[in-house]
């Protein structure tokens, strides 16, 4: 059965370009009709992983309960030699930026932001600020996460990896999405009606520049990003780039260090590394501090499966035990 389901869902998917069954008539008898308004990477992961049905009877029908019980899309691992510290992984970008996946992670982002007090406290007595966290599609269809180097003649985090974003001003009617969209466009030349914006963040204060600052997570529409290609402000910016999600959920690429000034501290820090990987104008620079946090708490919510980093005082706050990342 399984061959000539996915046979007849490739047909399906060269002439119309989605993965959904719109004409029964060209599908296998033992599929059920309701799967013709599912959504297409789940259902194709489900029939991938799944071997079509949930049912190892290939004359079971594949149902919508089958469906409503897909977990999200998952990171998988392959086997590594003995002697290979980390395993190998491969990663599956399929439904990552979903509707569905869209909702579960909005839903464990507010209540991120309702539970986290303790950051909200801190963040309120700061000025205001925002930050930009935009999803995107790099050039070679993977889904990542849209950074920039800031200019060496900016006064602070001169040279350091950062989202687009600044203080609230007085045009933004202390909105921070207004801000964090004002900033991208300033910034990196994304306008405003190109940002799906789909939630804010809990507030983070920083205390090198007495910040609260307000992460707003948003989708680039209309196609790929080329960070090269991006209508960058040269005063403010160094460099753009896409930093694809399988680089930062690959824990190769996770390293702790101990906070700057702070030598009595018992907590670490964690930062993403290799990133001259990404762009030879990283070679050396890694991703750190307030951008690195921000980061984690994003990844955390947006791919709980596939991200497994541990960050005690950086968990997800969703007021479930079982939902602690």
């Amino acid at each position: 059965m399984q061959k000539n389901v996915i046979s007849d869902l490739q047909k399906v998917y060269d002439s119309t370009g989605e993965w959904g069954l719109k004409d029964l008539s060209t599908c296998s008898s033992t599929v059920d009709k309701a799967v013709t308004s599912l959504h297409s990477n789940t259902f194709r992961k489900y029939l991938i992983n799944h071997d079509c049905c949930e049912s190892t009877d290939a004359n079971v029908p594949f149902t919508t309960s089958n469906y409503s019980a897909m977990p999200p899309p998952s990171l998988s691992t392959t086997a590594s030699a003995p002697d290979t510290p980390r395993s190998k992984q491969t990663f599956d970008w399929s439904g990552v930026f979903s509707e569905d996946n869209k909702a579960r992670t909005i839903s464990l982002l507010t209540a991120d932001r309702a539970n986290a007090t303790s950051f909200q406290k801190f963040g309120s007595e700061r000025r205001k600020a925002a930050v930009l966290v935009p999803l995107c599609h790099d050039v070679q269809g993977r889904p990542g996460i849209i950074y920039n180097l800031r200019s060496e003649s900016l006064n602070t985090h001169k040279g350091e990896i950062c989202f687009p974003g600044g203080t609230l001003d007085p045009v933004d009617n202390d909105d921070p999405i207004k801000a964090a969209l004002r900033e991208t466009h300033e910034e990196l030349g994304i306008s405003s009606d190109k940002v799906d914006i789909w939630t804010t963040c809990r507030v983070f204060p920083t205390y090198a520049t007495n910040l609260g600052v307000t992460p707003v997570l948003g989708f680039i529409k209309n196609g790929p990003v080329d960070g090269d290609s991006l209508d960058i402000n040269p005063d403010e910016v160094s460099e753009a780039f896409v930093i694809p999600l399988e680089h930062l959920c690959n824990p190769s690429n996770w390293e702790e260090i101990d906070p700057p000034k702070i030598p009595s501290a018992n907590f670490k820090l964690p930062i993403y590394t290799n990133m001259s990987v990404i762009s030879k104008g990283l070679r050396g620079i890694e991703l750190w501090g307030l951008t690195a946090f921000i980061t984690h708490v994003v990844l955390s919510a947006l791919l709980p499966q596939n991200y497994a980093r541990q960050v005690s005082y950086l968990n997800l706050m969703t007021g479930k035990p079982s939902s602690k990342l």
